[in-house]
């Protein structure tokens, strides 16, 4: 299998005057949008922007220590000495932390001759961030979606003469197709494409929108074939099944073990049975709940995890998983009657979506292979 690495081996020498922007580079555009770069001040071309990054380091002012942004942080580095990316500029970095209105969101812009690439972040470390993510599923549009509107408007007022590319993974992908859902018709004429890297769909209201309608038409979404998080909620846009390393959606959710050949993905007929069955899981449950229902459970089970494990990043979790979780069970007991029963009820609902899930996918198969006995008869 090859990976966005070996791409730039392959790849790294052809630049993009000789050769345009494609999936993949999209791809490594949305994945060095994780890393901070609060040390660039206006513009720097990759090169600089590597060096300025490592200086940081050095001077113990980033943090980060999570693997996913080490295998980042080294492909920022193979990236600074290839041909192709080491002169793409980095400009309008911009990154929010709102802990009170429940938002994490982080863009910025890449630019190489007459065309640019808005890179909008996926979900960070905070456990704000992936509250905002579970908000999603009942409150349209979110703060992050906000802001991508409003930094994809200000970019495109100030470079004018570019063709521009907007994308992300995970969240940011869903923020790349908000942020044309949410200009004006004249602005949303000059943006090219908009790639969606397994990121989550949309509520219904913005589904139902002709601006929504519109934008789905420019979209390139890709999901791995055991997509968890791609799948989540509802979308009309095309899509391309690709092929990833792992045996389950959350590790093939990571760009790295997406399969490479050529400039293109290498590309599957079909998603997993369980990336299926997850997906009618979810979309059962949601049906289950309404608005106020789901609005009541994300903000009691993610006050139950704040006040059991007294964490504000994933890290603070990591590594106690056991404790944390005994932390919850004994809060739960602790909670008013009131609270415990939005949860118990929920969860009860997920536990009969799950079951009804498996009972479609196995009349499924049962389905297929009835068709598959009537198709030799027939020959």
């Amino acid at each position: 299998m090859n990976n966005i690495m070996d791409y730039l081996d392959w790849r790294g020498d052809i630049g993009f005057d000789q050769d345009g922007l494609n999936e993949v580079d999209n791809l490594i555009f949305s994945m060095v949008a994780y890393l901070n770069f609060d040390m660039i001040r206006g513009a720097q071309t990759i090169e600089e922007a590597s060096k300025a990054y490592k200086d940081s380091k050095k001077r113990g002012t980033s943090k980060e220590s999570r693997d996913f942004i080490k295998k980042i942080e080294r492909l920022l580095d193979k990236l600074a000495k290839t041909q192709r990316y080491r002169g793409v500029t980095i400009s309008d970095y911009m990154y929010k932390y709102d802990h009170d209105n429940e938002s994490q969101f982080c863009a910025m812009t890449f630019r190489f001759g007459d065309w640019i690439y808005v890179a909008y972040r996926g979900t960070d470390e905070s456990l704000v961030g992936f509250k905002e993510d579970f908000n999603m599923c009942f409150s349209a549009p979110v703060m992050a979606q906000k802001d991508a509107v409003a930094y994809l408007r200000q970019v495109l007022n100030k470079y004018r003469d570019q063709e521009v590319y907007t994308g992300g993974h995970s969240k940011g992908g869903n923020l790349a197709v908000y942020s044309h859902v949410g200009i004006d018709g004249e602005y949303r004429k000059r943006i090219v494409k908009i790639f969606n890297n397994d990121g989550p769909g949309f509520t219904e209201e913005i589904l139902k929108t002709p601006a929504y309608r519109e934008t789905a038409k420019k979209v390139i979404k890709l999901l791995p074939h055991g997509s968890v998080v791609g799948i989540l909620m509802d979308d009309e846009e095309e899509y391309s099944i690709v092929k990833a390393k792992g045996d389950n959606g959350i590790v093939q959710h990571d760009g790295f073990n997406w399969d490479i050949k050529g400039t293109k993905f290498v590309k599957k007929d079909k998603f997993t049975d369980q990336s299926i069955r997850i997906n009618q899981t979810l979309k059962l449950w949601l049906a289950s709940l309404d608005r106020e229902e789901r609005n009541k459970f994300i903000d009691e089970f993610y006050g139950l995890i704040v006040k059991s494990t007294d964490a504000s990043i994933l890290g603070d979790i990591s590594g106690k998983e056991i404790q944390s979780a005994l932390a919850i069970v004994k809060n739960i007991n602790s909670m008013d009657e009131e609270s415990k029963e939005i949860l118990v009820s929920a969860i009860k609902k997920l536990l009969k979506s799950t079951s009804e899930a498996r009972g479609k996918l196995s009349m499924k198969k049962k389905l297929q292979k009835k068709a598959g006995e009537i198709m030799k008869i027939n020959k």
